[in-house]
């Protein structure tokens, strides 16, 4: 669904690199998930009212024109004929706000033809079905900007009467939701059936790497890594809410484990040191009302210092409770702010007692590369374009060598997107440099670095 963002200190200069090829487009317009659904283009067979075309699924594209309270209808007008799109007798109130935004709209209505409307003397379609895993039955605009479904007619906007922190994010929270978390999400699920909930996901920015950048230019990163390996990506657009700098993303995915596609409507934003993820996630496409909860959560968002408070609210029900680390771990990937994480290593490392003398060793120790570089990184992407940067200050932690080994200076990092291989040594002068490879897909690139401090 969504995958981690690697902490080594190299990623984000990787992620930038890759930006001009890794980008998606969005603004898509056309019509998704058709298959199954016959467009609606003989429309005397419709009007004929034939019994045995009834409850199958169609496709039907018009100008709504108005909505007719007696069959609780709404008329679209085709090129052939017109048809009348069934909104249900009930509904949430959210959900008749939302039908009363249709009238004048273009759009495009996937779902079951239900023969001939007896009030309107004119064919039926419902896109109303309680199975949203079935088929994307919805209600849409033909820009793709508007989309209601049964979701949105079973489950209103949330009452939004608690607040809730995470990792030093104070926000607006709904009672109705079931909490649940592991070791570095949050889940809000809107009910116990409902295959639809919101994600709570935080990236440490602390890190002086990220200083050097605009908010724009990491929001641009982020969106990058997060929709990797997304199939559609229907809108990404910045924008500011309860303060905070963001992008709105608006996309589609799928996994076999699933038993069918689905959407995500992201906001990311930066704020207090973190970039804050927060998804919202329903089969097959992004739904108004959901939508429209993530950023009524954060609209008077607020901070505190994160030391002061638990990632997650033990106190609601349901919700695992996560011990923020010590802060001895936490500054460890901080840098240059652990002076024992440091110092103490680095001066007991390659020495040797007998007679005093130290002993230089070919292979620098974990401890003795912990600590901040400057590096420079250049890519070959598979088109033959050439990119290039240099950071400084790039710091180096524990998490960060996980995979170093002491014997040979080698440091491998595997992931979804790149893998990389660094090679950590001396020079002439015994002070400690890098190099090594960065490979994702067809791009290649090449890392050199020195150790500062």
């Amino acid at each position: 669904m969504k995958k981690r963002i690697y902490p080594a200190v190299l990623t984000l200069m990787i992620a930038f690199l890759f930006i001009p090829v890794s980008v998606k487009a969005a603004n898509v317009t056309e019509a998704m998930y058709t298959d199954g659904f016959e467009k609606a283009s003989d429309y005397d067979k419709y009007a004929a009212g034939d019994k045995s075309l009834i409850d199958t699924n169609v496709w039907v594209e018009g100008d709504a024109k108005g909505y007719d309270e007696a069959s609780n209808s709404i008329i679209i007008k085709t090129d052939s004929g017109n048809w009348s799109v069934y909104c249900g007798k009930d509904g949430t109130e959210s959900f008749k706000e939302l039908i009363k935004q249709v009238p004048g709209k273009k759009i495009r209505v996937f779902g079951k033809y239900q023969g001939i409307d007896e009030s309107l003397n004119i064919p039926r379609v419902n896109f109303l079905y309680d199975n949203v895993i079935e088929a994307a039955y919805r209600l849409e605009s033909t820009d793709n900007d508007f989309r209601i479904s049964y979701l949105d007619y079973a489950i209103g906007m949330p009452d939004l009467d608690t607040e809730k922190t995470y990792y030093g994010m104070n926000f607006k929270s709904s009672s109705s939701f079931t909490q649940k978390g592991d070791s570095e999400t949050d889940y809000y699920y809107f009910d116990a059936q409902t295959p639809a909930f919101i994600m709570l996901h935080a990236e440490d920015l602390s890190d002086p790497v990220y200083k050097s950048y605009s908010e724009d230019t990491i929001l641009d990163t982020f969106v990058s890594v997060y929709t990797d390996n997304n199939d559609t990506v229907f809108k990404n657009e910045r924008t500011n809410i309860g303060g905070m700098r963001c992008a709105i993303v608006e996309s589609t995915f799928s996994d076999e484990k699933l038993p069918c596609s689905m959407s995500l409507y992201s906001v990311m934003a930066i704020a207090n040191d973190h970039c804050y993820y927060l998804g919202c996630t329903q089969p097959y496409l992004s739904t108004e009302t959901f939508k429209s909860v993530i950023p009524a959560m954060l609209e008077n968002v607020s901070f505190q210092n994160e030391a002061d408070s638990t990632k997650l609210n033990a106190d609601n029900e349901g919700a695992e409770k996560i011990d923020e680390a010590p802060a001895d771990d936490k500054t460890a990937d901080t840098a240059g702010t652990d002076k024992t994480a440091l110092e103490e290593p680095l001066g007991k490392a390659g020495t040797n007692n007998t007679e005093g003398e130290t002993e230089k060793k070919d292979v620098p120790t974990k401890a003795e590369v912990v600590g901040l570089y400057t590096m420079t990184l250049e890519l070959v992407h598979g088109s033959g374009q050439t990119t290039k940067d240099t950071g400084e200050n790039l710091y180096f932690g524990e998490k960060d060598l996980t995979n170093y080994d002491e014997t040979t200076g080698v440091c491998t990092v595997e992931e979804e997107n790149f893998s990389m291989v660094l090679t950590f040594e001396y020079d002439k002068d015994r002070r400690i440099m890098c190099h090594g490879s960065v490979t994702s897909g067809d791009n290649v690139g090449s890392i050199i670095g020195l150790k500062t401090s």
